[in-house]
């Protein structure tokens, strides 16, 4: 699958766009289906038995 990094920007007040950081999609969760991504380098989401679930889902596993 083909994944394309989304940018995230803030724009000064002088109107220049600036990235201040990347957002990539890497899945769903297995559990809820809420989107889990990679953002700056950090997967924000728990991979368990090749699967994947959001924190949320993680933690109520728990």
């Amino acid at each position: 699958m083909y994944k394309v990094p989304t940018e995230i920007y803030r724009f000064e007040y002088t109107g220049k766009k600036q990235v201040i950081g990347a957002k990539e999609f890497i899945g769903k969760c297995e559990k809820c289906g809420e989107s889990i991504y990679c953002m700056d380098g950090f997967f924000c989401g728990i991979k368990e038995s090749g699967k994947l679930f959001c924190f949320n889902c993680a933690d109520e596993k728990k």
